[in-house]
């Protein structure tokens, strides 16, 4: 396999439980699941006058980004982490031995630390709109409005990667490629998940 190829493989092998636990908090926050956790994160505070992240900001979404990634990465790492431990991307920096139970392990400790990563990327741009007064699930025009489409899309992909590559040796080819292909994927997902009426806005 080439080295594109291998560094693609990686990548859809690292995406697997990150884009399955964003698609389940969809689910839950449009099933109105957990409602007792839809709590903001910033309580309410405010700077200027203005929400730090506002309502859709969540402790729910948070535990959920977190739970699923840990949870869908337990099943990834059980059923193929040692026959594809080469593409997991993930060193074994955290694998106590090369069993199913060990990848398992190592594959939902890592992927509750991506989905964290994933939650908390948002926070910034989330407080740029409110202290730019742009209510949550709307959208600016013009070019602050282009500025944010792109930042929704590769915030919280970039902050996820970004927590990848301190803790493993993940490359700055694969982290590269994975921001701009999986931002790409995410635009994409979300327009699907906005026609299909499961998310509001891009």
């Amino acid at each position: 396999m080439s080295g594109l190829g291998a560094l693609a493989l990686q990548m859809l092998w690292l995406a697997v439980p990150v884009i399955g636990s964003g698609v389940f908090h969809m689910v839950v926050v449009k099933q109105r699941w957990l409602a007792a956790l839809a709590r903001p994160l910033d309580g309410g505070r405010t700077l200027r006058g203005r929400r730090l992240f506002g309502d859709n900001k969540t402790w729910r979404g948070v535990l959920v980004m977190i739970g699923a990634g840990s949870a869908i990465g337990v099943a990834q790492g059980a059923l193929g982490g040692a026959s594809l431990a080469r593409v997991s991307a993930l060193a074994e920096v955290w694998l106590l031995e090369p069993t199913t139970l060990g990848y398992a392990l190592q594959y939902g400790a890592a992927h509750a630390l991506f989905g964290l990563g994933y939650a908390l990327g948002e926070l910034p741009n989330s407080f740029l709109k409110r202290q730019l007064e742009i209510a949550p699930g709307s959208t600016a025009r013009g070019l602050v409005g282009a500025f944010f489409l792109v930042l929704d899309q590769a915030d919280s992909v970039a902050a996820c990667l970004l927590v990848g590559w301190l803790v493993f040796p993940l490359g700055w080819a694969l982290v590269l490629l994975s921001i701009t292909s999986m931002t790409a994927l995410h635009f994409i997902l979300n327009l699907a998940l906005h026609k299909g009426g499961v998310r509001k806005n891009l």
